[in-house]
């Protein structure tokens, strides 16, 4: 098993995704399992599905190119959810119909998605409430790369190098705001506001703010000055960081360390 999905509306029923690229409905009150889902669709021909001879039911036959399923996210819409592929594909499927609606790629070079996240009620902060919602779609990459996808017009709406140093863990939008929420393997809880597109275009977000720590473990803690606010912390990535116990928004690195990130967005630094 990879990856499991509760979708909306369906009762006692789960999604059950498998690392040979196959996608199931079980019943976990009854243990069985509900249907197999055709992905002869998706990505590099991930599967092949034969019917059998009475045609009573269909089996799933997997292919030896790898591809599997590595996160499964609810849209807004029910039965519609969303597939992030190990080959960096998004996959928009239909589980009532059991029907493919549209696909995305990532570049090959930024790694396999690990994170999806559906915008529910407009892509940014409208400033024309009769101008109509941009519904969209965001992607992260093992790589670090966010990635905004227009679903009305089928294409790419912005994109983030190097959003997160390193694997972007989660995504999460906020309910009813243009807010998006990361986190990744760089130790970084990061926050990005949709409010630099139009009503017709979502555009790559802007960072609103950002926390973060160590990304290995702490080596040396000590308090700084007597007031006991701040604590400096040397960690084994080769960082220095000064933090702030009761104002978080005056935390800064000051090193130049590995733990830098490459973007430089929401990291301070002093020289010392």
């Amino acid at each position: 098993v990879a990856i499991l999905e509760h979708p909306a509306t369906y009762i006692n029923k789960i999604a059950v995704a498998f690392t040979d690229g196959s996608l199931e409905l079980w019943n976990f009150v009854s243990g069985q399992k509900i249907y197999s889902c055709n992905t002869s669709g998706f990505p590099l021909n991930l599967r092949s599905v034969f019917n059998d001879t009475k045609g009573s039911r269909t089996d799933s036959i997997g292919t030896s190119n790898g591809v599997y399923i590595t996160c499964i996210a609810q849209s807004p819409a029910a039965d519609v959810v969303g597939l992030g592929m190990s080959d960096g594909s998004v996959v928009i499927h239909n589980l009532r119909y059991d029907k493919t609606l549209m696909q995305f790629y990532h570049e090959k070079e930024h790694g396999g998605v690990t994170a999806i996240s559906f915008r529910s009620t407009g892509a940014m902060a409208q400033t024309n409430a009769e101008e109509p919602p941009v519904p969209i779609v965001v992607s992260g990459t093992r790589g670090g790369q966010l990635a905004v996808w227009d679903m009305r017009e089928k294409q790419l709406s912005g994109l983030v190098e190097e959003a997160h140093d390193g694997m972007i863990v989660s995504a999460e939008f906020v309910p009813n705001e243009p807010l998006l929420i990361t986190s990744g393997d760089d130790n970084r809880l990061l926050v990005w506001i949709f409010d630099r597109g139009s009503a017709g275009n979502a555009g790559p977000p802007r960072l609103l703010r950002s926390r973060g720590g160590h990304r290995l473990q702490p080596t040396l803690v000590r308090f700084y000055q007597d007031k006991g606010d701040y604590l400096l912390s040397a960690s084994a990535d080769q960082t220095l960081r000064l933090s702030n116990l009761y104002r978080p928004q005056q935390s800064t690195e000051l090193s130049q360390g590995k733990g830098a990130t490459r973007t430089g967005m929401g990291t301070k630094r002093r020289k010392v």
